[in-house]
């Protein structure tokens, strides 16, 4: 009760004190947060996606696969890896640009005549492709249908062993395509309606009828889907992954940029990672990356933000013990005499010690439970300021996320703050012999 009282004899004092430490605990409860929330969306991506193997060619990098050197011979390597018992499903993927726009060449022809066809106007849109065989696919996730069907027609016919006879005219040629929401919205499209796609946009006005009539591929609508992965900044599509090497001029070795691989339950996806690479039929030239592994080289590459968070906190908390060290010897010297008074009848200096070390306690309680509040404030504040700002965010994704091992680094570096700041000065001070203290009376 003494200690209580002390605290509110001086609460300017008292208060300046609490709200340096609730800031700097406010803080890290943000940064801790943070990368918490990166972490955890990471790993939920990750776990969603149902890919345990990332297989690429020999040497590319996981994080560059769409922009390096595809595979040749696609699926020849994935039904080669169905070889392995282990190994449940495997499943080649083409992903590159497609530019896209609602608009049919009559509609083109109808803008020019009224004189507004310029590149605006004519809502072509970036997105981007994935060429796949469904039927080759696993239970890989990250994708649910809103209307509409997956690719009905099965079996890739338009592939006939590598020929791509016909081209886009055969009849083989499914024309078949599924939008994500963001890439149908932009096009103001749905299920039943025909749009146009090619691999390089229009360069000019000029070109816009030209490019509409004999540069792209008409296909139909035959599903609507939504990502968890993906935000409205990056729309996307999918496509038979025939049609779609086709469309990117790549009919030849049935080039894909990656495969993803299925394992069997209770199998080791390190194991048949190292199976891929060392013993596989194609194996001198792939790269195989479990979806561990995936994490890990993730969670490095964010190390740098998180080891920048760390030293902000890191710096913070050192300003808050100098604060607080500070105020506690201001407060100790104006009570010198006190200290000199109860050590001369004989109170150890322990009890003194433990008196002051009580007050800085309840000082760093006050701010430690403040600086919760704040903490959690500010997540939520982070919270709304990313998502506000940033729209194109996929739905789902975990900006910010209070943990227990947040809660616990908090609260160690609360008690840091009243150990260094508190204890110690008050140890060293009430050291000051009970004659010399007195004098100050």
């Amino acid at each position: 009760m003494n200690a209580i009282r002390n605290i509110f004899k001086r609460t300017g004092r008292t208060l300046l004190t609490v709200t340096g430490i609730s800031l700097s605990i406010g803080l890290a409860i943000c940064i801790f947060s943070l990368s918490a929330g990166i972490d955890l969306s990471i790993h939920t991506i990750l776990e969603e996606s149902g890919v345990d193997v990332y297989v690429v060619s020999r040497g590319v990098p996981v994080f560059l696969q769409d922009l390096s050197k595809p595979l040749i011979e696609s699926r020849a390597i994935s039904r080669s890896l169905l070889k392995n018992p282990g190994i449940k499903a495997a499943g080649p993927r083409l992903v590159d640009s497609i530019y896209m726009t609602g608009h049919g060449p009559d509609d083109f022809r109808e803008i020019n005549a009224e004189g507004k066809l310029g590149l605006k106007e004519s809502k072509i849109y970036h997105s981007i492709g994935r060429g796949r065989v469904p039927e080759m696919d696993g239970n890989f996730g990250g994708e649910s249908l809103v209307k509409g069907e997956y690719l009905p027609t099965r079996g890739d016919p338009f592939y006939q062993n590598g020929t791509y006879q016909g081209g886009a005219n055969s009849s083989l040629f499914t024309h078949e395509i599924v939008l994500d929401v963001y890439l149908a919205e932009l096009l103001d499209v749905g299920v039943g309606d025909r749009v146009l796609a090619a691999k390089n946009p229009p360069q000019s006005e000029e070109e816009i009828l030209d490019w509409s009539n004999n540069r792209t591929i008409h296909f139909e609508v035959v599903g609507i889907l939504r990502e968890s992965y993906e935000g409205s900044d990056m729309p996307s599509c999918v496509l038979h992954l025939s049609e779609m090497q086709y469309l990117m001029g790549l009919t030849h070795f049935d080039k894909a940029t990656k495969i993803f691989v299925e394992v069997e339950a209770g199998t080791d996806v390190n194991d048949i990672s190292d199976w891929i690479e060392e013993e596989s039929a194609f194996g001198a030239e792939l790269s195989a990356y479990s979806s561990e592994e995936l994490e890990s080289d993730l969670l490095d590459f964010t190390d740098v933000m998180r080891s920048f968070g760390g030293m902000i906190t890191i710096i913070t908390t050192f300003v808050s013990i100098i604060f607080v060290a500070t105020i506690v010897v201001i407060s100790i010297k104006e009570r010198t005499g006190e200290i000199g008074i109860l050590k001369a009848i004989g109170i150890s200096s322990r009890s003194v010690v433990f008196l002051f070390f009580t007050e800085t306690m309840v000082i760093c309680l006050l701010g430690y439970l403040l600086g919760l509040l704040l903490g959690v404030l500010g997540v939520h504040i982070v919270d709304y300021m990313v998502i506000s700002s940033y729209d194109s965010l996929p739905p789902g994704l975990v900006i910010t996320k209070i943990t227990p091992g947040v809660l616990g680094k908090v609260t160690v570096f609360a008690f840091l703050i009243s150990i260094l700041g508190g204890v110690v000065p008050s140890y060293l001070i009430t050291r000051v012999p009970p004659i010399t203290a007195m004098r100050r009376v």
